[in-house]
């Protein structure tokens, strides 16, 4: 057995939890977009068509994790599904957010022609 030897949890701020999951998730979204910032103003596409993309695509990624993540536990969910909408009790998939915020992205694109 592994024990992991640290507080999972950075702060607690009243009823809010940040974890530190939550944090580097934060992170790595606020780095993609950088770096998509970047690239994109170099090839042209205009910074509003970016960030909108970003708003478009990391909501999406956040429900396409959780639509994953359901589907692969379906049983469970089935037996609770209240449980199906409480994103803090855990359950996302990486592979559903990465769909998740390509396929919105993508639709985006092509909506806008860009």
């Amino acid at each position: 057995m592994i024990t992991i030897s640290f507080d999972p949890n950075l702060l607690q701020l009243g009823p809010i939890i940040v974890g530190w999951h939550g944090l580097f998730s934060a992170l790595a979204v606020l780095v993609g977009v950088a770096v998509g910032l970047r690239e994109a103003v170099a090839r042209g596409v205009s910074e509003d068509d970016v960030y909108t993309i970003a708003m478009v695509s990391v909501p999406a990624g956040i429900v396409g994790a959780r639509l994953f993540h359901v589907v692969d536990f379906l049983d469970f969910y089935r037996a609770n599904p209240v449980q199906t909408v409480l994103l803090t009790e855990g359950g996302l998939s990486v592979y559903g957010g990465i769909v998740g915020g390509v396929v919105a992205g993508a639709l985006y694109i092509w909506w806008r022609r860009l």
